[in-house]
């Protein structure tokens, strides 16, 4: 995932910098230890609707909040901005994670896995 984030921004296809969009990093001693997406999302016409990218947490530092905090500071920043995050994953644990955070599943979507309404 980190090397796609990474080709991406080199070849300019993504670089977290239209309207809305934001990329954060968690840093721990001078060191990356997360990094968390919003882009506007590519697979809707809708301009109010983003989209959670690149979630990742170095194995060394999950299960300390850093994932929570990354995606809690995106739902704050697309405020005003966006009305629904959406995102695609396809393991348990991600499943879990996001429910816990308040994402409802959506079935049938090959885009879309989970779904956030954010109260403006």
């Amino acid at each position: 995932m980190l090397d796609r984030l990474q080709q991406e921004w080199k070849e300019g296809t993504n670089r977290f910098d239209q309207a809305g969009e934001i990329l954060l990093l968690a840093i721990q001693n001078q060191q990356v230890v997360g990094v968390c997406g919003l882009n506007r999302d590519p697979y809707t016409d809708d301009d109010r609707v983003g989209r959670v990218r690149r979630l990742y947490v170095s194995v060394d530092s999950r299960r300390r909040g850093i994932g929570r905090l990354l995606v809690t500071e995106i739902q704050n920043h697309c405020q005003g901005v966006f009305d629904q995050l959406r995102l695609r994953t396809d393991t348990p644990e991600a499943d879990a994670f996001y429910r816990c955070l308040g994402f409802r599943r959506v079935k049938g979507d090959p885009e879309c896995t989970h779904l956030r309404e954010i109260c403006q």
